[in-house]
């Protein structure tokens, strides 16, 4: 299996490349601008997590799998060391890569999530997206119609509406949704038993909004038990979504963190 991604950048430099992992109903196109410029200095890979943008759909969505789906893209792309950035699921997503193959990650920038199991369960959200009979849909503003109830926030529904496409007369979902949902649990959760005993003693910096209840001060002892040489940055006038509400300050931080 081959995950979708995006390339940026023709920099000639010894410096392993950059992989950035999306979030939970995203794709590497919400990570084409922070790409961009940190392209001007390095190599930088966006990818489509499995069952999300152009990656294919598949039976399973645990996080060993999404990490095995990382390394194996790293090996077809000639990567043998990366610096990792991942938000919320990514995150998790690229903590699991660490933790269970640490030669492969050179150092992680984990964005607005720890190492911990969520109450987010986002079922609310799942089964408006669900009940949306897009075989009667021929437009995107038919769906976003029919949308606007159970997702009334305007910035969250124009999230999920990226997710929507045309296929022939009608429009339908990039996204996987009925192994999202069935898979839900293991996504707000992380996979303690499989990486017990495991650490990743490399630099990870933990990247949190101010504004955002993701990670809590109690998160950094179990952070510090996987990854003993983290450090946390705070962001302020910024919430779960740092990338959209501190883009430029972002940038800053990866650009230090990664160098």
């Amino acid at each position: 299996m081959a995950l979708f991604f995006q390339e940026f950048g023709e920099i000639d430099t010894p410096m392993p490349p950059v992989i950035i992992v999306h979030a939970l109903f995203g794709s590497s196109v919400n990570w084409r601008g922070v790409a961009r410029k940190l392209a001007k200095a390095r190599k930088v890979y966006t990818v489509d997590m499995r069952n999300h943008g152009k990656s294919p759909h598949l039976d399973v969505m645990s996080y060993e799998a999404m990490a095995t789906d990382l390394v194996r893209f790293m090996d077809s792309a000639g990567v043998e060391q990366a610096d990792i950035i991942g938000h919320s699921m990514g995150g998790k997503a690229a903590m699991v890569t660490a933790l269970l193959y640490p030669e492969h990650v050179k150092s992680l920038a984990v964005l607005d999530i720890a190492p911990v199991t969520y109450s987010h369960r986002y079922t609310d959200m799942l089964d408006c997206m669900a009940a949306v009979d897009m075989a009667v849909c021929h437009s995107r503003s038919e769906v976003e119609a029919r949308l606007k109830k159970g997702i009334p926030d305007d910035a969250t529904r124009q999230f999920i509406m990226q997710n929507v496409i045309a296929k022939g007369d009608q429009m339908a979902w990039r996204l996987n949704l009925p192994v999202l949902t069935k898979y839900m649990d293991e996504i707000v959760g992380f996979p303690v038993t499989q990486v017990e005993g495991h650490h990743y003693d490399d630099r990870v910096t933990m990247i949190y909004g101010a504004d955002s209840d993701y990670v809590k001060a109690s998160a950094g002892p179990v952070v510090r038990d996987y990854f003993p040489n983290s450090e946390f940055i705070s962001v302020e006038g910024a919430g779960h979504w740092i990338q959209v509400d501190q883009p430029e300050l972002l940038v800053e931080l990866l650009q230090t963190s990664l160098m």
